[in-house]
């Protein structure tokens, strides 16, 4: 599991136990910011908190977790300390 995947399967422990963390190709598709964007993103999330909800979808009959959309906001918010 790569340690993004670890991220965010410790996020969604509660919802996700058990089950293989993935990233939507929908979410991959989009690149991860640059630093500086990160470090602005992280900023901003410090502050004001998360604004938009990070996506999943709970594929049971897979046992999958996939990040839909968020991939940024979740590395941000894991970085920031934020239980999601």
């Amino acid at each position: 599991m790569s340690e993004f995947a670890q991220i965010v399967a410790a996020y969604f422990e509660s919802v996700s136990a058990g089950y293989e963390v993935k990233i939507h190709p929908a979410a991959a598709a989009l690149p991860m910011f640059e630093d500086d964007a990160a470090a602005s993103l992280l900023a901003d999330i410090k502050a004001h908190g998360l604004r938009e909800r990070i996506k999943i979808w709970i594929d049971q009959e897979r046992e999958t977790l996939w990040l839909v959309d968020g991939r940024n906001r979740t590395r941000a918010a894991a970085a920031a300390g934020l239980e999601l």
